[in-house]
């Protein structure tokens, strides 16, 4: 009978095995669109390279920041011409900026890397660059209630953003404003130009120019990120018994006043007051370099993370158990953190 079962299983092991083996399918790329050519700028000696490869042919061209010259719609460097109203050149290769459909923003180790991509079937091109807004030498403005759905591009114009872009911005050698409740949903860049954020508007993300580190700059990265807040508590546990906490919370988005934390309140079955107060600065955006300082008496547990406080009220008022340990802790201390990279934290 065992030896029954042992046959049927492995029969239907072996179905289940086939039947698997001919629904596999083999994966196929779905990439519609391919590399056109890539500008990188070095923060570190303002070399800009713009590189592009057709055949397995590498085209190359750099110049520095400060030979780059608008005239005329046309940019140069020491007088060999880069980019004029329909293209762009490198080297001996000629790209047509119409051809342009989307574009990715990076850094790393201070170096701008913008890729430029094309469709790869150019007959969609026209599907691939729907909702985009792509000029060489006009400025750009988009007005109030106006919503770009695709990418903003120019080269030598200036961009003015008053409504909402869904995707990049990108100026390479004009100055980029976003000015009143104007929202950016993706990046911003520009290699020449100045980036002007208002402190009314939005952008959701990162900011690179020649200047500035582009997580440097953090302009209402969130709408509903609020600068000041506030909140009133209440719990019960073991030691204190019923306790009040009232807390006021500011934060400067643009890290140019101190963050300020202050809480206090009392446990009235040990007639114990409660109190934290925080302040801190940023010294640096570059390196994220901040200053604080904490003073404090608190009622702490290390069994947060196995149970909340308000799930541990309900359990010690209505069953009368308390799940925590607890400890007091109290004093100050200075402290100074910093981000100097990428990969680190605090």
């Amino acid at each position: 009978m065992k030896n029954k079962y042992t046959y049927i299983c492995l029969a239907l092991l072996l179905i289940a095995t086939t039947v698997s083996a001919i629904e596999y399918k083999e994966y196929k790329s779905k990439k519609k669109q391919i590399d056109y050519f890539q500008i990188e700028y070095s923060r570190n000696n303002n070399e800009i390279v713009i590189v592009s490869v057709s055949d397995k042919i590498v085209s190359a061209v750099t110049a520095n920041k400060e030979d780059i010259q608008v005239k005329n719609n046309q940019v140069s460097s020491k007088g060999k011409l880069i980019f004029d109203d329909n293209n762009i050149y490198i080297n001996h290769l000629t790209l047509s900026l119409d051809k342009i459909s989307d574009y990715n923003i990076s850094e790393i180790d201070n170096r701008i890397t913008i890729s430029f991509y094309t469709p790869l079937d150019s007959s969609k091109l026209a599907r691939f660059k729907k909702g985009n807004r792509i000029s060489v030498d006009k400025d750009i403005y988009v007005n109030q209630d106006e919503f770009i759905r695709g990418i903003l591009l120019s080269v030598t114009g200036d961009i003015t953003i008053n409504g909402e872009v869904n995707k990049n911005v990108i100026s390479l050698f004009g100055n980029i404003n976003v000015v009143g409740d104007g929202v950016v949903r993706g990046d911003i860049a520009s290699i020449t130009g100045k980036v002007d954020i208002a402190s009314s508007a939005i952008v959701y993300g990162e900011i690179y120019d020649h200047n500035k580190k582009g997580r440097a700059l953090k302009h209402r990265l969130f709408r509903d990120k609020k600068d000041f807040d506030y909140d009133g508590y209440l719990s019960y546990n073991r030691v204190d018994g019923l306790a009040l906490s009232a807390k006021v919370f500011h934060e400067d988005i643009d890290s140019l006043l101190p963050t300020l934390e202050a809480e206090i309140g009392i446990g009235f079955a040990s007639n114990r007051g409660r109190y934290k107060f925080l302040l801190e600065q940023v010294l640096f955006r570059e390196k994220a370099i901040a200053v604080g300082g904490t003073f404090y008496r608190q009622l702490l547990s290390d069994d947060d993370w196995l149970i909340g406080t308000d799930e541990n009220t309900v359990f010690a008022l209505f069953a009368k158990e308390d799940y925590k340990d607890y400890y007091e802790t109290e004093g100050g201390s200075l402290y100074l953190k910093a981000s100097p990279s990428n990969h680190f934290t605090d």
